[in-house]
């Protein structure tokens, strides 16, 4: 339980954005989807 607690609280912390392919959330900073291994390409803002 406080596990993923702590988890949730990390994904808080953190900026996510929605992966274009699996729509799962990932770390703006990422560079490959841990999940689908999707290549991302972040425009600069």
């Amino acid at each position: 339980m406080w596990r993923l607690l702590a988890s949730l609280l990390g994904l808080v912390k953190t900026r996510t954005v929605p992966c274009p392919s699996c729509a799962r959330p990932i770390a703006h900073t990422r560079l490959k989807c841990p999940h689908c291994a999707t290549w991302l390409d972040w425009k600069p803002r």
